[in-house]
């Protein structure tokens, strides 16, 4: 499922990509997923892509982002306003 998700993030080819992962994950019945293992294969610029995707995605609450302490790996969930889109 995360690499479904990985293609889902695959950024800058796909403008609307804070309203597909939301859409992708409701398909898939996927709840959490690791940056970690998202961006595993990703060279630098992917990987930052995909980390300001995230962040756009917690300040819409669409997504709640975890971690546990700095430098360790973060966890996203659904957020409140994951169902409204």
């Amino acid at each position: 499922m995360l690499k479904t998700i990985s293609d889902v993030l695959h950024l800058k080819s796909q403008p609307d990509c804070t309203a597909s992962l939301p859409q992708h994950l409701k398909r898939s019945g996927v709840s959490s997923f690791s940056f970690r293992d998202l961006s595993r294969k990703n060279n630098r610029k992917q990987a930052a892509a995909k980390f300001y995707i995230l962040l756009v995605l917690k300040k819409q609450s669409i997504v709640e982002l975890r971690q546990s302490a700095p430098f360790t790996d973060i966890t996203a969930t659904t957020g409140p306003m994951f169902d409204a889109h």
